[in-house]
């Protein structure tokens, strides 16, 4: 059978029938176990001693005998007198305990000399000598200096305040959680100050300076959102120069842009000075009079009406005279029936022309009082009166209870205007014409009982705006359509080209459309542009060339009162026969030639 081992110190029991030298070599192994039990190399486990003595002390006895070890280690050893390394126990005051390992739960009082190892527990009291090894729980200095190594506290470092005692030694700071000295703290308040003025180099007065508002970066950006950028920009409002200029001016191109001091010396060379120059083009002068002119002395002078009627007054006379003596009598007669037609016409044209003049005086007397042109408003207007405003360059007429932009203030169809609100804004500039105009908060068209629009700049709301809102003002421009026709005015006003149609009022032709090829059926005299056309004059034969008298239009008349607008075109020459009248309110303008004879 097989070796078995002891259960408790692991003897081998040999095998019944082994060899001689299996068993010697077993049994030395278990002297030398025993051995080492005995000799107290292997701790004895499980040997019960009833009785008897060991190192002279009763064993198993019924009171506490005393012995003497070298070392006793016990679970649990109650020692109420006597002494332990000459130390006493159980006094009734403490005394010093010598040895080479005290083992405590509290020690109370002084330590001297060195602690090797490690101090678990509170310990109260001075302690003189170095402690090696850790120290975990609380340790209270009254007085004097300690020195520690890699020393960890868990808990609070209590410097006792407002004393003189400080952390010294400490080396510059590495990792986050380092603490700092004060030669590194310093430092790097230095470095954040970075020479700042005394009243800048605190944060209360860095804060002092932004006026203690947590949000300075979003003011400031709300603040510089309202300023216009180098760039470029559209203003708001006006630009108030003072005594300032503005240099540095493009050439202007549009009519609002700002003009230049070339650009203005420029276009003041191509007006006429006051003291006289020479015309590049024509003056129209619509039914405006030139007075204040001088006799003229050369071929091109412009005449004065003194002059024009001396002079065809009289010519006019003398030549009509002299040729009516020379063919007879009767025409003598005629002659003088017409010289007196003539002086009749002369003193008619100068009754007429002083009643122009008294209509004109009237007429500038009404214009003046009606319409002025000044930076403010006139007092005691009428309604329809005109006001040019110098200060916005506009228009304006009085309705009857207020002055209102005669054309529209919005500049083409349409404008529009966006605003950024500030707490409680109610006003926001825009430029409009009252009832044109259509407001928008936050993208929400507003009735119109929700704000004011009437004084064309501004839009009063109802309700003051909450920070940031949108407000969107979109203006129209208003206009009037010029004079046109409908379809049905046209249809039956014009005639259509290519298919016959018939007329039934009197109809005025081109002198070269009227061809006897053109004309189907009989015309009335009426229907002709001058009653003095007959059916019977248009024909290949003869010219049509205007008015006339007598067979083969002998005789070119023209009326003596002009009564509607006229312009002679550059290269053309124009004629007309005796005094000639232009009624107040037409013009003629000569581009050309005119002759009066």
């Amino acid at each position: 059978m097989a070796d078995t081992n002891t259960p408790v110190y692991g003897f081998t029991k040999p095998e019944n029938g082994a060899s001689d030298d299996s068993w010697g070599t077993k049994l030395n192994a278990n002297w030398t176990k025993t051995d080492n039990i005995l000799g107290g190399t292997t701790p004895v486990v499980g040997i019960d001693i009833n009785g008897g003595t060991i190192d002279g002390a009763v064993v198993g006895g019924a009171s506490a005998a005393a012995g003497t070890f070298t070392t006793l280690v016990a679970t649990t050893a109650d020692i109420n007198g006597g002494t332990a390394d000459n130390v006493q126990v159980g006094a009734s005051v403490p005394s010093t305990v010598v040895g080479t390992t005290v083992t405590a739960t509290n020690f109370v009082g002084p330590i001297a000399g060195a602690v090797t190892g490690n101090v678990t527990g509170n310990t109260a009291g001075v302690h003189t000598g170095a402690v090696t090894g850790d120290v975990t729980g609380n340790i209270t200095a009254s007085s004097g200096s300690s020195a520690f190594n890699n020393l960890t506290i868990s808990g609070s470092l209590d410097m006792d305040a407002g004393t003189s005692a400080t952390i010294t030694g400490l080396s510059a700071p590495v990792q986050g959680s380092d603490a700092a000295t004060k030669t590194y703290v310093d430092a790097s308040i230095a470095s954040v100050i970075d020479n700042a003025p005394a009243a800048l180099d605190t944060l209360n007065e860095l804060a002092a300076a932004m006026g203690d508002d947590a949000s300075f970066s979003t003011t400031v950006s709300n603040n510089i959102a309202t300023k216009l950028p180098l760039a470029g920009g559209t203003l708001s409002g006006a630009l108030a120069m003072s005594t300032n200029k503005i240099t540095g001016l493009g050439t202007p191109t549009a009519g609002s842009d700002a003009a230049t001091k070339a650009y203005a010396d420029s276009v003041d060379t191509q007006k006429l000075d006051k003291s006289g120059g020479t015309m590049s083009g024509v003056i129209a002068m619509g039914a405006n009079k030139i007075t204040g002119m001088a006799d003229p002395t050369a071929a091109q002078d412009a005449v004065t009406k003194s002059y024009s009627d001396t002079l065809f007054g009289s010519t006019a006379a003398a030549a009509t005279s002299a040729a009516n003596a020379s063919t007879s009598e009767g025409n003598a007669a005629t002659s003088a029936t017409a010289s007196a037609n003539s002086a009749t016409a002369s003193a008619n044209s100068a009754t007429a022309s002083a009643n122009s003049a008294s209509a004109s005086a009237a007429s500038l007397a009404s214009f003046t009082g009606q319409y002025v042109s000044q930076s403010s408003a006139p007092s005691s207007p009428s309604e329809g009166d005109l006001w040019f405003d110098t200060t916005n360059d506009v228009m304006k007429v009085y309705s009857g209870s207020g002055w209102i932009n005669a054309g529209s203030s919005v500049n083409g169809t349409q404008n529009s205007v966006q605003h950024n609100a500030t707490a409680g804004q109610t006003t926001f500039s825009a430029v409009y014409d009252a009832g044109f105009v259509q407001v928008y908060l936050n993208g929400i068209r507003l009735d119109t009982g929700d704000y004011t629009a009437s004084n064309g700049s501004s839009i009063v709301l109802g309700t003051g705006a909450t920070v940031n809102d949108t407000v969107f003002i979109q203006s129209f421009g208003t206009f009037v359509l010029a004079d046109h026709y409908t379809k049905t005015q046209s249809d039956a006003r014009y005639a259509e080209t290519g298919t016959a149609n018939t007329f039934s009022a009197t109809q005025t032709f081109p002198d070269a459309s009227i061809a006897t090829t053109k004309l189907s059926g009989t015309l009335a005299t009426a229907q002709y542009a001058d009653g003095s056309i007959t059916a019977a004059k248009i024909n290949s034969a003869v010219a049509l060339g205007g008015p006339s008298l007598g067979a083969n239009s002998i005789i070119r008349t023209n009326a003596n009162t002009i009564s509607e607008n006229i312009t002679i075109p550059l290269n053309t020459n124009g004629m007309s026969a005796g005094e000639i009248t232009i009624a107040d309110g037409y013009t003629v303008t000569v581009n050309g030639t005119w002759s009066i004879i």
